[in-house]
């Protein structure tokens, strides 16, 4: 059953925003996940094998994400009955590897990036971005890649 129809069953007359988040990142993230330990090998300058990183995703900064959500909350919109879905990002999709190159840069690494040494996984999607239309009357990302790679290390507890 899908989102709409289940809160149209359950809870008739009830508005749900249901966001949709691209490729978030941020400071003191789930260190397992990808950018938090490609960050982490970054810093202390370990080599890196990575795909040829051609994949691309839209980033977006944590940050963005709250203050996307929080504008829309607090606009005082006004939903149809049922769920609004939207997307959350930059709408511009990049890939991995201009983002580890920029993250590479602006930590000023010593680390050797092996590009092109692992394989890809069949099912990966190979590009991703928001839909913005909805989101972008609020509120529109201010980080970009770099500065948003800053801040994330800026506040990082690493």
């Amino acid at each position: 059953m899908l989102l709409n129809e289940f809160v149209s069953l359950k809870y008739p007359g009830m508005n749900i925003l249901d966001g949709r988040i691209e490729h978030m990142y941020g400071a003191n993230d789930n260190p397992v996940k990808f950018i938090p330990s490609l960050i982490e090998k970054l810093i202390f300058g370990k080599d890196i094998n990575l795909t040829a990183c051609e994949h691309k995703r839209d980033f977006v900064h944590v940050c963005d994400v709250a203050e996307t959500i929080a504008r829309i909350c607090k606009s005082g919109l006004q939903l149809p009955k049922g769920v609004t879905t939207f997307d959350i990002g930059t709408g511009v999709s990049n890939s991995f590897r201009k983002f580890i190159e920029k993250a590479h840069s602006v930590i000023s690494s010593k680390s050797k990036l092996n590009f092109g040494v692992l394989k890809y996984e069949s099912d990966l999607i190979m590009e991703s971005h928001a839909d913005v239309k909805f989101a972008t009357k609020y509120w529109v990302p201010k980080l970009n890649l770099d500065d948003g790679i800053r801040t994330m290390l800026m506040k990082s507890s690493l």
